[in-house]
């Protein structure tokens, strides 16, 4: 994710947004605003940018998605770090979600992730073989598995990171259907192909633990991540992969409170194929 979002909001979208958040007028002719990324982040946590969340404003149409999930994401940070801030002696803090919250590069990466999913969740290089199961379900688990199994070594990185992504946004944004989806002995021997050998030693202790796919998304994102980052030595992605695996538990602590909070109204009609 850009560090300014000018590569992943268009021109519309930022305008959208300047307006809204009083950053532009509609009179300006030549505005200035998408230069100013600090002035991106502010207007997306500025609460006038909340309007943008609201599905049935004609204003908000399909094409400016992005924009509702970054809008999504920084209210959520504010409002977090805003309750650090104003929190008393007697009120218990979540220091490492009020950390994570307060990283400019933890939001972007979230927007990003989230963004992904709002089409098929695979990459370019990946289209053409990877199947087209719907996201969060164990079919799509089964293909993604498939997909490393199958991968050359030059796209093994990226087929981990989609498994790593899959278990973030699934535990995150649908933690329900994660519950509600048993783990068979299928699947968790499909699960060995895809895990360190050192992993593999201890599934015996595992299993038990590993009841719902949520289980083995809690357990093994994490775990993929960290062999994306390690097939990634030269390259830009591999600290921002690195921070989310050992953060992956606060990650998908902030995540729910995006679904939770500012995306609970529209979570469902941004990805209506997971139902």
């Amino acid at each position: 994710m850009a560090s300014d979002y000018r590569e992943h909001l268009d021109a519309a979208s930022l305008r959208l947004l300047a307006e809204t958040t009083g950053f532009a007028s509609t009179d300006d002719v030549n505005p200035t605003f998408p230069s100013r990324p600090h002035d991106i982040k502010v207007a997306l946590a500025s609460p006038k940018a909340a309007r943008l969340l609201d599905v049935r404003d004609r204003n908000n149409p399909v094409q400016h998605r992005l924009l509702q999930l970054a809008v999504a994401v920084h209210q959520t940070a504010e409002d977090i770090c805003q309750a650090g801030w104003i929190a008393t002696d007697e009120t218990v803090i979540d220091l490492d979600l009020l950390s994570f919250s307060g990283q400019s590069q933890h939001q972007q990466f979230v927007v990003g992730l989230l963004a992904s999913y709002l089409h098929s969740p695979a990459p370019a290089g990946f289209v053409d073989i990877t199947p087209t199961a719907t996201a969060c379900n164990s079919a799509r688990l089964y293909s993604l598995i498939d997909l490393v199994v199958t991968a050359s070594d030059t796209e093994r990185a990226g087929a981990l990171r989609l498994l790593g992504d899959e278990a973030l946004f699934t535990a995150g944004m649908f933690p329900g259907i994660a519950h509600n989806s048993p783990v068979d002995l299928a699947l968790l021997t499909s699960l060995k192909s895809v895990l360190p050998k050192a992993v593999v030693t201890l599934m015996d202790e595992l299993e038990p633990q590993l009841r719902s796919l949520l289980d083995v998304y809690l357990t093994f994102g994490p775990v993929w991540y960290r062999m994306a980052t390690q097939n990634l030595l030269f390259s830009s992605a591999r600290e921002s992969l690195n921070n989310i695996a050992t953060d992956f538990t606060t990650a998908r602590r902030f995540i729910v409170q995006v679904a939770q909070g500012p995306l609970g109204d529209i979570k469902h009609d941004l990805y209506p194929e997971i139902v």
